[in-house]
């Protein structure tokens, strides 16, 4: 019993250090440990270490993917599984390569706000974001 439990440990604590799989929730702030400074800059790519992708952009709620695809000229049929259209919340997080989703993730509205984001554009993977701590909510602005 000792030995299977030992196993299970041992199995679970490699899945923690695997990448990121497609759709999984991403919290920011877990990432960055609650920064306590007002406003803390970061780069996405240092948060999604091990990703493959060129560039990234935020989907806010009820997007439709559909028309978002004319708008920014990325194929956005992958996300479509994320039911973003439907929900208020969660942003969608969207790892491109060249003109395709390599990966995308939940965002929670929860513990970060990502209105002061520009929404539906396109950010180079080492874009400078800035989180603020606004009364304990996080803000994340460009």
């Amino acid at each position: 019993m000792k030995r299977q439990l030992c196993l299970i440990t041992v199995i679970l604590s490699f899945a923690g250090c695997s990448s990121l799989q497609k759709g999984e929730a991403l919290n920011i702030v877990d990432i960055l440990a609650y920064p306590a400074s007002d406003t803390t800059q970061f780069i996405m790519d240092d948060i999604l270490k091990g990703e493959d992708y060129d560039s990234f952009l935020f989907l806010p709620p009820y997007t439709n993917p559909e028309n978002t695809e004319r708008v920014v000229g990325v194929n956005l049929k992958s996300v479509e599984d994320s039911e973003i259209e439907f929900r208020d919340d969660v942003y969608v997080l969207c790892l491109l390569k060249g003109r395709e989703v390599a990966a995308w993730h939940y965002l929670s509205r929860k513990s970060v706000d990502f209105e002061g984001v520009s929404n539906l554009q396109k950010y180079e993977r080492t874009q400078v974001l800035r989180l603020i701590n606004k009364a304990s909510v996080y803000q994340v602005v460009d």
